[in-house]
C-alpha cells in the first residue's frame, strides 16, 4: 500500500510543477505574440502609386457624317442701292427673298468626340478633346521569413529522473 505521506509529498511536486508548467506555456504565448505583432504579415509589403494622366487628342481633317437641312431661312432681297432708301423703309421692295438652306453636320469618331455644327455652309476646323487617365501601379514584393530563430520554450523535457516538465531557450526552424 501507498504511504499516505509519500502521496501528498508527490501530489504537491506534481502540482508545483503544473504550475510551472502553465506559467511557461502562458509566458510563451505572451511572447510569440509581441513577436508576431511587431513582424509584418507573411512578410507581403504592397505599394501603390496613382498617376493621373490627360491626353490631348487634336483632330485637324473632319469629316462629317451625317448632314441635314434643319430648317430654311429666307432673307429679303433689296431692290435699291441707296443709303435712303435703306433708311426709309417705305421704298423696299421685299417681294424677291433669298432661300438660305441651315444644315447640321455630325462629326465623330464614335470614342473621343461628337460635334454639332449647324449654319449655311457651316464647317467644323478643327477640335481636341482631352481625355482624363488614372494609370494605378501596384508593387507587390513578398519578403522572405526567416527560417531559423531562436525562442523560448516550454514543455516536458527528458531527464535522468524521467519526463519531467520544464522552460528552455530552442532553436527552431520553419518548413514553409
Amino acid at each position: 500500500m501507498i504511504d499516505r505521506e509519500y502521496f501528498e509529498k508527490l501530489l504537491r511536486e506534481s502540482m508545483v510543477r503544473f504550475a510551472w508548467f502553465m506559467l511557461g506555456v502562458v509566458l510563451c504565448g505572451i511572447i510569440s505574440v509581441g513577436v508576431y505583432r511587431c513582424q509584418p504579415q507573411d512578410g507581403v509589403v504592397v505599394k501603390s502609386d496613382t498617376v493621373v494622366v490627360v491626353d490631348t487628342i487634336r483632330h485637324d481633317s473632319l469629316v462629317p457624317v451625317m448632314q441635314e437641312v434643319v430648317r430654311v431661312k429666307k432673307i429679303p432681297i433689296l431692290q435699291h442701292d441707296s443709303i435712303f432708301v435703306l433708311s426709309n423703309s417705305e421704298n423696299i421692295n421685299t417681294t424677291d427673298s433669298l432661300v438660305l438652306p441651315i444644315t447640321q453636320k455630325v462629326y465623330t469618331d464614335d470614342s473621343t468626340y461628337t460635334a454639332w455644327v449647324s449654319g449655311y455652309e457651316a464647317a467644323l476646323d478643327s477640335i481636341e478633346t482631352y481625355r482624363r487617365q488614372e494609370v494605378i501601379t501596384n508593387t507587390i514584393s513578398v519578403k522572405s521569413r526567416k527560417r531559423w530563430s531562436i525562442g523560448l520554450q516550454g514543455g516536458f523535457y527528458a531527464t535522468p529522473k524521467g519526463l519531467q516538465p520544464g522552460l528552455g531557450v530552442g532553436v527552431t526552424y520553419q518548413i514553409r
